[in-house]
């Protein structure tokens, strides 16, 4: 049965608790709606849209999941139930102004070394906070990661686990041959067989968005090219070669992210960050960053410049050696 959510009107109470005010996203799987608590508080409300059994299993994971994480860099559910006029669950989070990074780097393209790399590492803290839960997340994408304006300063929260996996968690949801991700973020292994994946496959994840994030366009254009990368077991197009004025040391970590072979990539989400730090320096990785530093991405002075190159790193350990 298909649920309704979509067409919630305004003013409409979800949950008898929580009245719409006006739709801030949809998508194949839910919509998301900005509203009001019973206390007059804004909230955000994700009502589902596909409530076949795949639908229902992803938004009742994601409330589970959520539930075990508590960071900062992770958004919360805040309550979550079923409304019977929709025919349909629902769950409660914080509102979030900002947007997804998606949306900005649609807008504005690349984004300068000091405002992707302090992103990138919020990003990892809440990752690395779902690991240390046993939770994998499975979907990291620029699309959910979403950014919250907090007084003027700029929070990356990690959101939609919907295909995390906990152990637990695996169920039928994850079926044999089906392509678990985005295609333009998900490591090799876990195009092959998502039921096997460990944390890595989230560096891996976490290093296609960084790449985006610095190039301003994924590593692979499309499926097609993802396919091909697979099949002709070729390596990730070098950083440099696409966006010339990358560091090579910053260019270095993220390709240690991209390694084929799971064994050779960065072993945690927290040696990510640590490469990180030693490549730009602790004070640049851990900056904190305005809401207006994403007004504009990398300035045609910056696109002009042709840094040098390095070898990129065939096992995460040369890293150690600089």
């Amino acid at each position: 049965m298909q649920g309704v959510a979509g067409s919630i009107p305004p003013s409409a109470l979800v949950g008898e608790r929580y009245r719409i005010l006006s739709v801030v996203g949809e998508g194949a799987m839910g919509s998301v709606f900005e509203a009001l608590d019973p206390n007059g508080k804004p909230v955000a409300v994700k009502t589902l849209v596909r409530t076949d059994a795949e639908g229902l299993a992803r938004f009742e994971r994601e409330i589970a999941v959520c539930a075990r994480i508590e960071h900062p860099n992770v958004i919360p559910v805040l309550d979550h139930g079923f409304d019977a006029a929709l025919h349909a669950p629902y769950f409660v989070m914080p509102l979030l102004r900002g947007g997804d990074l998606s949306v900005h780097l649609k807008r504005v393209g690349a984004l300068p070394l000091e405002v992707a790399v302090p992103l990138l590492i919020q990003a990892c803290a809440g990752v690395a906070a779902a690991h240390q839960a046993g939770v994998i997340h499975r979907d990291i994408k620029p699309s959910n990661l979403i950014l919250d304006d907090q007084g003027g300063r700029l929070v990356l929260r990690v959101g939609d686990f919907g295909l995390a996996t906990t152990g637990s968690l695996e169920g039928a949801l994850t079926r044999s041959g089906a392509l678990l991700g985005t295609p333009h973020y998900i490591s090799p292994e876990q195009s092959q067989n998502p039921k096997t994946v460990d944390t890595r496959t989230d560096v891996w994840s976490l290093g296609m968005v960084l790449y985006h994030m610095l190039a301003g366009t994924p590593a692979f254009a499309n499926a097609g090219a993802f396919m091909a990368f697979l099949v002709q077991r070729k390596g990730v197009p070098p950083l440099q070669d696409v966006a010339p004025w990358v560091d090579p040391r910053v260019a270095r970590v993220v390709h240690a992210a991209l390694i084929r072979g799971v064994d050779a990539r960065w072993p945690t989400v927290s040696e990510l960050v640590l490469g990180l730090e030693m490549a730009v320096g602790f004070d640049v990785a851990r900056a904190p960053l305005a809401v207006s530093s994403l007004d504009h991405g990398l300035s045609e002075e910056l696109r002009a410049v042709a840094a040098p190159k390095m070898p990129m790193p065939l096992h995460w350990e040369e890293m150690l050696r600089g």
